[in-house]
């Protein structure tokens, strides 16, 4: 499944986000290069977060087990859609969260075999 149809036009400006993005994380710089304000910590459902190494990727499916991450609202998506791929590694869909829609970045292609299902739903 290789999909890379992306929004041009935001539906919200908030995102989810479960890996390196997150606060304290090495990749959160990029956040604050987005404007990212944060809104709180969420969960999300309907997908399975697989550690690709040194960070998680999301499968989606209709897994029922949560998610745990943060949303933050940004201001600009550009710098995000660079770290992640979108839309060829990456690409990102809006998804219903505990602090309501929110994009989330699922990786296109599945995860690559042997990458081990990260069963708390956290990255840490």
């Amino acid at each position: 499944m290789y999909n890379t149809v992306m929004d041009t036009q935001l539906k919200t400006n908030r995102f989810f986000v479960y890996g390196s993005l997150k606060k304290n994380l090495h990749n959160h710089r990029v956040m604050e290069w987005a404007g990212g304000e944060f809104i709180g910590e969420a969960t999300i459902t309907g997908a399975t977060m697989y550690s690709m190494g040194g960070f998680p990727g999301l499968v989606l499916d209709d897994n029922t087990n949560p998610i745990y991450g943060e949303v933050y609202e940004i201001k600009d998506v550009k710098p995000l859609d660079r770290l992640e791929g979108a839309p060829d590694f990456y690409n990102r869909k809006v998804v219903e969260s505990s602090l309501g829609p929110v994009y989330i970045y699922y990786l296109n292609d599945g995860c690559p075999r042997g990458c081990p299902i990260v069963e708390s739903g956290k990255w840490e």
